[in-house]
């Protein structure tokens, strides 16, 4: 900023005196003029304008050594307006007087421009104890390293919301030291309108007290009551929001350790529905606290409708527990208009690629997530059309640590199989040889080795049309019962129309609907615990054998329907298998006649979907249902083995 110095005089009387001898000075001149020549006049002249300029000097001097100090005003230059400096006017915030400022850095390092009536900011909490914090506000680090004490425990700086430049910074030690000064600064120095950044570096929680946690929780936070030991944590809100803050972050300790965070972002001065993107639904399952898949990020393929899009974002952001910034929006511009202002409006990132085959749209999604999250081990991605369950995260988050299996590739949310009478168990899930497509999580790692270098023979056609046909080897998916996404039938994707879309598209579809449905069996997903869990449910006391003839399989499967099966079940939580010999000697024609016969996927030039070494899942009326073929190891058990069905 410029600097200007006013001075301004407080002796009326000097000033008085001068005035009258000057206008003395004045008329004697006017006097002389009427007698004198012009030339004497000039002269006259002359020898006053330096009388005039020796006595201002002579008035100077007096101020300099006798008058009254002047005062000085400070002006900062933002943009095309003069901001005075301290901030008097209009209710501004003065600045306090113990604040300091650190490293100057234009833009808080931000490669861009914030926009109008926002302002930037950097957020690092440290890797280490020793890492110091650090918190950049308008270009300023006002907390850091012998910086307002930045260090262990709570660091929080207030800004004013008209200025946009911080006026206060203060370091709390909420490790050794109760939060009873914390609780005093909140209520005393974060007035209405006033911006608060928080920020927790090494441990914060041993002292935080449930006050400190309440005051906090009225400025907007939603996670803080989630904090633990060596978690850490930030909030950007203001004063006389309503609602939760848009800016908050909390990540759990790994192993003790510490899970930095380091953002840059641009704030804006007031938190209203026109500046703040929508608000994230908050996660209240504590088991879920701190799972990594709140931190993956989640690739989201647009099509063609922005009105799909939308509703697609709509049911992301109501998942529990979103990160609005780790979702990435992959579109063409030359499709589909205004998806960055959409995405705008979620909080969202976007990602324009002009590529239009399929595999190249998949490479860009995965790149960009590599790059922008590199130290994420996942990635999930969400095919176009799809509107999310409500417990769609909470249901990656239970089954995400079967991941680090090797005999799994993927986790999906999608069951092929999932139609209403088929499908009624949302508490399952079972592992599958296909690879269902459509919401899937993998490891980051199985794309940069595995996938990358051969995109085009994997990953040339949509995800439901089958993945990974070549190169899994003997790697399995891990798929529910009820599906957590429901696709609609709808986009150029899904047309023309195929015996295969049709078969798998235009029928009702089961999509579980309950914002809470734990799963009961998702310990027995790794390979050895999950023959184990089959071995046990075949040898139950609750497992029935269904004795079918192939007479009735085939009258069931002419008509779609189990109605001339007249099939009881007895009770709930039940297993029902149905045991046949396996007569196609290069695929499983009899399983698709039996898929065909109650309602599963079937078409004519596709194999079964959801199979599973020759054993196939899938429920009814709450009941476990097995079709069980003689390509299973199981099979061999009595008193499946006698059976005399065979098929085709």
């Amino acid at each position: 900023g410029k600097l200007r110095l006013h001075q301004h005089s407080s002796t009326n009387t000097t000033l008085t005196d001068f005035v009258d001898v000057f206008l003395f000075s004045f008329h004697s001149v006017e006097a002389l003029m009427k007698r004198i020549s012009i030339a004497s006049a000039f002269r006259h002249v002359g020898f006053m304008g330096i009388s005039v300029f020796v006595g201002f000097g002579l008035y100077g001097i007096y101020e300099f050594f006798f008058g009254s100090p002047p005062i000085h005003r400070v002006e900062f230059f933002q943009a095309n307006s003069t901001v005075p400096f301290p901030f008097q006017d209009h209710g501004e915030r003065i600045v306090s007087q113990y604040m300091q400022i650190g490293e100057i850095l234009p833009n808080c390092g931000l490669d861009y421009v914030c926009p109008q009536d926002h302002f930037p900011v950097h957020i690092y909490s440290g890797k280490s104890k020793d890492d110091m914090p650090k918190i950049c506000v308008s270009g300023k680090y006002v907390i850091q390293k012998d910086i307002n004490d930045g260090g262990r425990g709570m660091n929080m700086v207030v800004v004013d919301s008209h200025r946009m430049k911080p006026v206060n910074a203060r370091h709390f030690d909420t490790y050794a030291m109760d939060s009873s000064e914390m609780e005093l600064f909140l209520m005393r120095e974060v007035r209405e309108g006033d911006i608060l950044i928080a920020m927790t570096f090494d441990e914060a929680s041993r002292n935080l007290g449930v006050m400190a946690k309440n005051l906090l929780a009225d400025l907007g936070s939603s996670q803080i009551q989630n904090l633990q030991f060596r978690g850490q944590w930030f909030m950007i809100s203001q004063r006389g929001m309503k609602g939760f803050s848009p800016y908050e972050t909390l990540k759990a300790s790994k192993g003790g350790l510490w899970s930095p965070i380091d953002e840059h972002m641009c704030v804006p001065r007031h938190f209203d529905q026109r500046n703040v993107p929508l608000k994230p639904a908050i996660l209240t399952n504590r088991q879920l606290v701190g799972s990594a898949m709140f931190m993956t990020p989640i690739m989201v393929i647009a099509g063609e409708s922005l009105s799909t899009l939308t509703l697609t974002l709509e049911t992301i952001l109501s998942q529990p527990g979103i990160q609005p910034r780790y979702v990435v929006v992959v579109y063409n511009p030359e499709v589909i208009k205004d998806v960055t202002q959409l995405c705008q409006l979620f909080g969202f990132n976007a990602k324009a690629t002009t590529e239009k085959e399929y595999y190249r749209i998949m490479a860009v999604a995965f790149e960009t997530a590599y790059g922008l999250f590199p130290g994420s081990s996942y990635v999930t991605v969400i095919e176009e059309g799809l509107l999310l369950a409500p417990d769609f995260m909470a249901y990656s988050a239970s089954i995400l640590p079967v991941l680090h299996d090797p005999t799994v590739i993927a986790i999906s949310a999608w069951n092929a199989n999932g139609f209403p009478n088929v499908s009624s168990r949302a508490d399952l899930v079972y592992r599958v040889e296909d690879f269902p497509g459509q919401a899937f999580t993998i490891r980051m790692a199985t794309y940069m080795k595995e996938l990358k270098p051969n995109m085009k023979q994997c990953c040339n056609k949509r995800g439901w049309e089958g993945w990974l046909e070549l190169g899994r080897w003997e790697r399995e998916m891990v798929v529910p019962d009820v599906s957590r996404v429901l696709r609609r039938p709808l986009g150029s994707d899904l047309e023309p129309v195929t015996p295969l879309i049709h078969a798998l598209f235009h029928r009702l579809r089961a999509t579980n609907l309950e914002m809470t449905s734990p799963l009961s069996n998702a310990d027995t997903l790794t390979s050895d615990r999950y023959e184990s869990h089959l071995l046990e449910l075949l040898n139950s006391s609750h497992a029935h054998v269904i004795s079918l003839t192939k007479e009735d399989i085939n009258a069931c499967a002419l008509n779609e329907s189990t109605t001339n099966l007249k099939l009881v079940f007895d009770d709930k939580q039940s297993v029902y298998v149905v045991p046949y010999m396996e007569l196609d000697m290069t695929g499983f024609g009899g399983m698709k006649i039996l898929c065909r016969c109650f309602g599963l996927f079937y078409d004519d030039h596709s194999s079964p979907r959801g199979l599973h070494r020759g054993l196939l899942r899938f429920s009814m009326e709450g009941n476990e249902v097995i079709f069980l073929s003689n390509r299973n190891q199981h099979f061999a058990m009595s008193p499946y083995n006698t059976t005399t069905l065979s098929l085709p």
